[in-house]
């Protein structure tokens, strides 16, 4: 299904949506306020159920099935958003992947991604190394550790997540052990 139409209108009007894209699991959705997208992903600047900026999310256009807006929630979180003074966070104008993965690359941020689809996906935190071919070369990072290189098609990514609390926690715990 289609949802360009109705994403289009929420991101002009800034306002707060809730993106499902897990049919096996429908409680589970990404929440926030829609930077851009392009014809594979939609940006979304995160938000947490505490009102508060979390970082960037990534997901599938194709794999949404599900938009939720203007609800007693999404206005609730709104609330608490402006209360708090919350601000988007100064993210590059992302309307591509590409523009993106440039950016993590040249600031060596360490990001979260989930490869493959709803039945057969993984989860990987860690830093891209180089993007050739549509080919992401990525360093794992586990236990604050480099692992090796992991090799796969950027039409593989089911999501992608960066600049939250958890991976700031997780760089700062790697540069820290990196001294």
């Amino acid at each position: 299904m289609d949802f360009t139409t109705e994403l289009n209108s929420i991101k002009k009007e800034k306002k707060l949506v809730e993106i499902y894209t897990d049919k096996n699991n429908p409680d589970s959705f990404c929440f926030g306020f829609i930077i851009g997208f392009d014809s594979d992903f939609i940006f979304i600047n995160a938000v947490s159920c505490h009102g508060e900026t979390d970082g960037l999310t990534i997901r599938r256009l194709k794999d949404i099935y599900r938009v939720e807006y203007d609800g007693d929630y999404e206005k609730r979180l709104a609330k608490l958003f402006n209360l708090k003074k919350q601000a988007f966070d100064c993210y590059p104008v992302l309307n591509d992947l590409n523009t993106l993965l440039k950016t993590v690359i040249e600031d060596k941020v360490i990001l979260t991604i989930t490869t493959g689809d709803f039945e057969n996906h993984i989860v990987v935190a860690g830093i891209i190394e180089k993007v050739v071919n549509n080919k992401i070369y990525f360093r794992e990072i586990k236990n604050d550790c480099q692992s090796g290189i992991a090799v796969f098609a950027t039409e593989d990514i089911y999501d992608i997540n960066c600049f939250s609390k958890d991976e700031k926690d997780i760089q700062l715990l790697y540069e820290y052990k990196q001294k």
